[in-house]
């Protein structure tokens, strides 16, 4: 604080993650009648390790003003995060007439995470029971996913990457909005009115097929609200908003979800 009518802030967060687990698994399936025998036995062996970390600075400003209510907020954000995964699985087993059979594979993924936010919003009086407020705001938002599939090879000695299941995928998503709303007092009713406008912008790339996709829209989403205030204690409200959900990136990934039915 610099003074009543002004604010700056600045938050740092840095995270690092380390994280190691194993697990071993045995399954057994035997015939007692009529007469004892192994039909099948399984073990499996997990190995993970997992290390990433995250980077996030954020800087914000608020302004009042002499007026009552009246007040300006500005923000910046940006977060890095950064994630290195690896899975090792061995899956030995024997069947009736004791045949061995050894199966391996690794899994591994490198995934960073970009995401860039600023925003502005004013708040401003008007009439006697009035309010108006504006604002624009900007997201960029990227992730590149770099997985691996691999199996081991008896013959070769050596791990070899499966490249029908692999995929390096990046995703790049910018959105622009700017927005407009009132609210109005008059005796037990309140009234509100507004409506936003959202520019996006998209890009993806599967880099092992060299795949691109990219999309640019405009959406327009308005909002109202009525309120009637009975009495203290009760209101009724009517009201219409529309929104939309933006996937998360593990749903915009189209790499298989491979799983054992046994483990």
């Amino acid at each position: 604080f610099w003074n009543y009518f002004n604010k700056l802030g600045v938050d740092v967060i840095l995270e690092q993650e380390d994280e190691t687990s194993r697990s071993r698994s045995l399954n057994t399936r035997r015939r007692t009648a009529p007469q004892d025998e192994l039909l099948r036995q399984r073990q499996i062996t997990d190995n993970e390790d997992q290390e990433g970390y995250t980077y996030e600075p954020t800087i914000y400003y608020q302004r009042k003003f002499p007026e009552e209510g009246k007040k300006l907020k500005a923000s910046a954000k940006y977060s890095m995060e950064v994630q290195d995964d690896g899975t090792t699985t061995e899956k030995e087993s024997r069947i009736s007439g004791n045949n061995r059979q050894l199966y391996q594979n690794r899994q591994q993924e490198e995934e960073n995470r970009q995401l860039g936010v600023f925003r502005v919003d004013f708040t401003d009086p008007f009439l006697e029971d009035g309010k108006l407020e504006t604002g624009v705001r900007g997201q960029y938002r990227k992730f590149d996913n770099n997985y691996r599939y691999l199996e081991y090879s008896q013959q070769e000695g050596t791990y070899q990457n499966l490249p029908d299941i692999s995929n390096n995928f990046v995703y790049e998503e910018q959105v622009y909005a700017g927005y407009l709303q009132g609210q109005y007092k008059h005796q037990d009713w309140t009234f509100m009115a507004g409506l936003r406008a959202e520019q996006t912008f998209v890009s993806t790339t599967v880099q092992d097929t060299e795949e691109t996709n990219n999309q640019q829209y405009l959406n327009f989403f308005p909002s109202s609200r009525i309120q009637y205030k009975v009495n203290e204690e009760r209101s009724f409200n009517l009201s219409y908003s529309r929104r939309i959900d933006r996937p998360s990136a593990w749903r915009l990934n189209p790499f298989p979800d491979l799983s054992d039915s046994s483990s």
